[in-house]
């Protein structure tokens, strides 16, 4: 009982079929690929960029990451074969992730990663999506984690933030170190995405670097007040499609504010809504 047992067992195992590599390459490429969310495909996608665009990729991107997790567990050949595809699209939801994925791209850049001889993980991620969900405020040391992540990522072509809250009251301004790791990527970013209004983004810091990025396409800060929006168009590539607004509550804000400055240099008072 025990040898047939084993028999059938043995017999139950399939092999894998012999193909070359890059065969191979292109069944993975087939099997995790999702359209119009890596360059050049997501130029034309320009129209939606933000939220709208989110909603329809990242359930993709998503079940696209389960099925790239899944392939690189088969075999140590798969991993080396497949791990590119893995990290292609980075999509960071959760704030626990970040200390496990800047822990695992950092023992890849020194030669203590779990397989050996790989090169650094970091350096195949053309796209990485921080969308966390739920929260009051990015923590100093979450900041701190997504710094060194972006620090690892010198091949970046887009990049979407996208943080929302059950409060809308809570408001953090993001660290300059963020700005200074984006700028390592700044020479390869095609496509800009800044879709919350939880984490403010100072415009100056943001000018400085998008002054870098001269390959940019697709740049997209819905909730920036620019003071200057021609001095801002003058600072990106000619191709950019730039996409700016303000939202409502910061419009109201910023009327009034300029209405309380007039009424105060002409001495006069009116009502503003007559």
């Amino acid at each position: 009982m025990g040898l047939y047992r084993y028999q059938m067992e043995e017999s139950a195992v399939t092999k894998l079929p012999s193909l070359p590599p890059e065969i191979w390459d292109h069944i993975f490429d087939l099997a995790t690929c999702v359209p119009y969310t890596l360059v050049p495909e997501i130029y034309e996608k320009s129209s939606i960029m933000g939220r709208v665009c989110n909603r329809q990729y990242h359930p993709e991107l998503r079940a696209a990451l389960v099925t790239k997790r899944s392939i690189v567990l088969v075999c140590m050949k798969w991993w080396y074969m497949a791990i590119r595809h893995l990290y292609c699209a980075i999509y960071i939801g959760r704030v626990r992730c970040l200390s496990s994925l800047s822990d695992t791209l950092r023992k890849y850049v020194t030669g203590e990663g779990t397989m050996t001889e790989a090169e650094p993980l970091g350096r195949w991620t053309r796209r990485l999506d921080v969308a966390i969900r739920g929260l009051r405020g990015l923590p100093s040391e979450a900041e701190h984690y997504l710094a060194k992540i972006i620090n690892n990522l010198h091949n970046l072509e887009s990049v979407s933030f996208e943080f929302t809250s059950s409060s809308s009251h809570h408001r953090d301004v993001i660290s300059k170190n963020i700005y200074n790791t984006l700028r390592n990527s700044a020479s390869s970013l095609r496509v800009f995405d800044w879709t919350t209004n939880l984490i403010e983004v100072e415009a100056i810091q943001l000018t400085e670097l998008l002054t870098r990025s001269h390959q940019l396409h697709i740049s997209h800060f819905p909730d920036v007040i620019w003071c200057d929006t021609q001095s801002l168009e003058s600072i990106l590539p000619p191709s950019t499609h730039l996409l700016y607004s303000v939202s409502l509550v910061r419009a109201v804000t910023l009327l009034k504010t300029i209405w309380r400055t007039l009424t105060s240099v002409s001495g006069k008072s009116f009502s503003m809504w007559r």
